[in-house]
């Protein structure tokens, strides 16, 4: 599995790391990549408040063997090496919040399988019911 693009609260990352230990228990080989720098804005107004909490979860909840943050931006050609030999892209955002994603454009444009049609499913995963949010 796979998130990319700059880094921000407004990605919902954390829901996908919440999710991850359920995924895991099925799927024991399953790696999450989150790829990308923090927001440019993000880092001005607060630094890398927001990638800290997420690696700390990710510690938290035990499951850093597979969780690999790649803290750069690539080239396209790169993000494509690694964006094709993964199963499934993530967009972990709210519904609501992913309506104008270039990250999910950019994955529809070159063919690569993402969860935007199974929010459900994925909601469905991690027990969520509509009151979290």
């Amino acid at each position: 599995m796979a998130t990319f693009g700059l880094i921000s609260e407004g990605k919902s990352i954390e829901t996908a790391l919440d999710a991850l230990p359920r995924i895991v228990n099925h799927f024991p080989e399953v790696l999450y990549l989150i790829i990308g720098k923090t927001h440019p804005e993000v880092i001005k107004q607060e630094g890398e408040v927001y990638r800290n909490f997420l690696q700390q979860k990710v510690i938290d909840l035990g499951i850093d063997k597979h969780v690999l943050f790649i803290n750069k931006y690539l080239s396209l050609q790169i993000l494509l090496n690694y964006l094709e030999r993964v199963d499934i892209y993530l967009l972990p955002q709210r519904p609501s919040a992913s309506n104008a994603s270039g990250t999910l454009a950019a994955c529809d444009e070159h063919g690569l399988p993402s969860n935007f049609y199974a929010h459900s499913t994925f909601f469905r995963i991690i027990g969520w019911s509509g009151s979290k949010f």
